[in-house]
Order: structure tokens, then C-alpha cells, then sequence
């Protein structure tokens, strides 16, 4: 007698032993795509700061990053010039991850020398996850950004 395929015994052994390691892998991949959004959105952030401050330089004139609906950076943000041209516009955040600045601020801008205009002292953007993890970017006066890594407590 030839043996065709799998006992009912060996498919069930099989599928309990799938199901417990997916069970114990959920949690990581979880991990995983939590610190991928909140690295994902910071480079967006941390892009349209780089993109306004190069292009008021290029254009020799002030050119602003603000949230998109004018008051929450997790509704997306626009970069525009002193004329409200609109050179870049980014998506809004991952519905589990925050965007929060440290104080409020309509805008974030940059003046044609490359410096941020001052309106506001320090200016820094918590990007923060569910897990309390996350990202602290920093923007100095002379408008370089540096971002710290934020591992509880977000």
C-alpha cells in the first residue's frame, strides 16, 4: 500500500505548530511596522524642513513648512514660498503615530540666507508611536535639524 498525502494527525500537528509561532511573532512584527512609521514620518518631516530651507535659499525669499490644515502636523504639511506657491505637499501621518510640536507655531520658516526666521524659541516635533516610542527632531536657529531617539516615554 503507497502512501498518498498526509494523516489527519500530521496536518493538525503541523497547523498548531504554525499557529504558535505566529503567535509569538505578531508582537515583533507589530514592533516593526511601528518603528518603521514613526522613521518614515520623521524623514518626511525632516525632508519638507530640508526642502523649504534649500528653496528659500534657491529663491532668495522666505519659504514656510506649516500643517496643511493650518493647525495639526499629523493632518500632513505644505512647503510654500512668500507668493503661497505650494512646492511640496506631504501626506498625513499613519493613523497611530502623532505628530506634536513642543509649542505652537503656525509655521516653520526660513529666511533667503538659509537661517529660520525667529518667531518662536525652540522648535521641536515629537513624532510618537502607541508603544511610547519615537522621535524628538530638533530644529536650531541656524536651521539644521538633529533628531534624538525617544525610547519611552513619548
Amino acid at each position: 500500500m503507497k502512501s498518498r498525502g498526509f494523516t489527519l494527525i500530521e496536518l493538525l500537528t503541523a497547523m498548531a505548530i504554525m499557529a504558535i509561532v505566529v503567535a509569538l511573532a505578531l508582537p515583533f512584527y507589530n514592533d516593526i511596522i511601528e518603528r518603521a512609521r514613526i522613521t518614515s514620518t520623521t524623514n518626511d518631516i525632516v525632508e519638507a524642513i530640508t526642502m523649504a530651507r534649500s528653496e528659500a535659499v534657491r529663491r532668495r525669499q522666505v519659504v514656510s513648512v506649516a500643517p496643511t490644515d493650518g493647525a495639526n502636523w499629523a493632518n500632513g504639511w505644505s512647503v510654500f514660498d512668500a507668493a503661497n506657491t505650494n512646492l511640496g505637499q506631504f501626506d498625513p501621518v499613519p493613523p497611530t503615530i502623532t505628530a506634536t510640536p513642543s509649542t505652537a507655531f503656525a509655521s516653520i520658516q526660513f529666511q533667503p540666507s538659509g537661517m529660520r526666521v525667529i518667531d518662536v524659541g525652540a522648535v521641536t516635533i515629537n513624532v510618537c508611536g502607541p508603544s511610547g516610542r519615537g522621535r524628538m527632531i530638533s530644529l536650531s536657529a541656524t536651521g539644521s535639524t538633529q533628531i534624538t531617539i525617544i525610547d519611552n516615554g513619548c
